[in-house]
C-alpha cells in the first residue's frame, strides 16, 4: 500500500488530495497548523506541523514514504509599500511569495538532484474555491469577477489541483520529473 504526508492538508486542496487519496486506498499521513480537522472515518489522522518552527517533531512519520505533498499556503494580496516586513518575511519562509520562480527553481534542482529515485514536480494553480480564498470569493460579484478573468470563465475548486497531485503521486505519472503544472484556467498562458 502506498503510503503519502501531505504537509498542510487541514482544509482546501490539501484536505481535499488527503481524502482522494483515502478513497483510492492509500495511506495518508496529514499535517495541520492552525486548526485540526474534526476526524470522520474517511479522513486520515491528523499531526500537528509547524513548517516555520526548527525544532518540530516528526516522529509521528513512517519509516517509509511514496510521496511527499506541500499544500501551506497564505494569500497575502496587499500592494509591495503595505507589507509589513515580519509579513513578507513570514511569506517568503512559507511559500516564497516574492518569487513564485524560486519555487520553480527549486523543483528543478530537487527533479535533477535526486533522479532516478525520487520525482519532484510543482503544481502552479490560480484563484481555488478554497477558506483561504474565501475574501476574494464572498460575494456573486466577486466571483463573477475572478471567473471571467480566466480564460475557462471560472475559478478553479480544490478537485481540479487535488486530481493533478494525484494523478503525479501515482504510477500513471511516473515518466514526469522536475516539470511546472499550470493548474488554472489557462491564465498563465492564454490571453482573455
Amino acid at each position: 500500500m502506498s503510503n503519502y504526508l501531505i504537509i498542510g492538508a487541514s482544509s482546501g486542496i490539501g484536505k481535499k488530495l488527503a481524502e482522494q487519496l483515502v478513497d483510492s486506498g492509500r495511506q495518508v499521513c496529514a499535517t495541520y497548523f492552525k486548526n485540526k480537522p474534526e476526524l470522520n472515518s474517511g479522513l486520515p489522522d491528523y499531526h500537528y506541523l509547524n513548517v516555520l518552527d526548527e525544532n518540530t517533531s516528526i516522529d509521528f512519520l513512517s519509516d517509509s514514504l511514496d510521496g511527499v505533498v506541500y499544500c501551506p499556503g497564505s494569500i497575502n494580496l496587499r500592494s509591495f509599500d503595505r507589507i509589513k516586513p515580519t509579513d513578507f518575511v513570514n511569506d517568503f519562509n512559507l511559500q516564497v511569495s516574492a518569487s513564485k520562480g524560486a519555487i520553480e527553481g527549486l523543483t528543478r534542482a530537487l527533479a535533477s538532484e535526486f533522479a532516478p529515485k525520487i520525482r519532484v514536480n510543482c503544481i502552479a494553480p490560480s484563484l481555488t474555491d478554497t477558506a483561504m480564498a474565501a475574501p476574494l470569493l464572498n460575494t456573486d460579484q466577486k466571483r463573477e469577477a475572478n471567473a471571467v478573468r480566466h480564460p475557462l470563465k471560472k475559478y478553479g475548486a480544490a478537485r481540479n489541483i487535488a486530481d493533478m497531485a494525484e494523478f503525479l503521486l501515482s504510477d500513471k505519472g511516473s515518466w514526469i520529473s522536475g516539470q511546472i503544472f499550470h493548474v488554472d484556467g489557462g491564465m498563465s498562458s492564454l490571453k482573455v
